[in-house]
């Protein structure tokens, strides 16, 4: 199962060359075309440094739901994991790979700890965990968003992206068709209504 590289512990945002590093922010695309397959879409960036950027995005459900994904993987019958609970779509690379984000660490050196209080697996013995110990919150994504070198500096530049402090518990809200509204009560204005601005939160 392909794996994007993890860096391990939450960076400080820094200054490199003139260069910003948007590790542990949201990332909203500002586009206007709905057939983009980025349209509307909320992105929680779990690594950027000069080697690129990788994230999830976290208000885009697929039409699998996350005890029928269980099934599909042959896992045990799940008990936990309810029907309602829809797999995200994570973004348009390595659609066939399944990632985990989770706020508990859960058998260790199954997952990377991307910082304090979140972790992120591609194991199925994780998955099989939160099934049985329901006190971790999680979400489970198929594929994932990612940046080449100094590419998603360029396109928050140009005003293709959003940048806003991130909100964990918006990350494992369980109605991604929220998550717009309820980040724009956090940060005090529409972020639909910034168009090609490149406003830093």
């Amino acid at each position: 199962m392909a794996k994007p590289i993890i860096s391990g512990l939450k960076k400080k945002q820094i200054r490199l060359l003139d260069r910003d590093f948007f590790q542990d922010k949201f990332i909203f695309f500002n586009g206007e075309n709905k057939n983009d397959f980025f349209y509307d879409s909320v992105i929680y960036l779990c690594e950027h440094n000069q080697d690129g950027a990788f994230g999830f995005i976290v208000n885009k459900p697929s039409a699998i739901s996350e005890s029928q994904l269980l099934s599909k993987l042959n896992l045990k019958k799940p008990k936990q994991l309810g029907s309602i609970f829809r797999v995200m779509i994570g973004g348009p690379v390595a659609m066939d790979s399944i990632y985990t984000l989770h706020d508990e660490e859960l058998i260790k050196d199954e997952s990377n700890l991307l910082r304090e209080g979140l972790w992120l697996s591609t194991s199925q013995k994780v998955l099989n965990k939160i099934d049985i110990q329901d006190t971790a919150n999680h979400k489970i994504f198929l594929g994932y968003s990612g940046w080449g070198p100094e590419q998603l500096e360029k396109e928050i530049q140009d005003g293709a992206w959003h940048v806003c402090d991130v909100d964990f518990d918006l990350i494992f809200n369980d109605k991604p068709s929220s998550i717009i509204e309820e980040l724009s009560k956090k940060v005090g204005y529409n972020i639909k209504s910034i168009i090609n601005q490149n406003k830093v939160q």
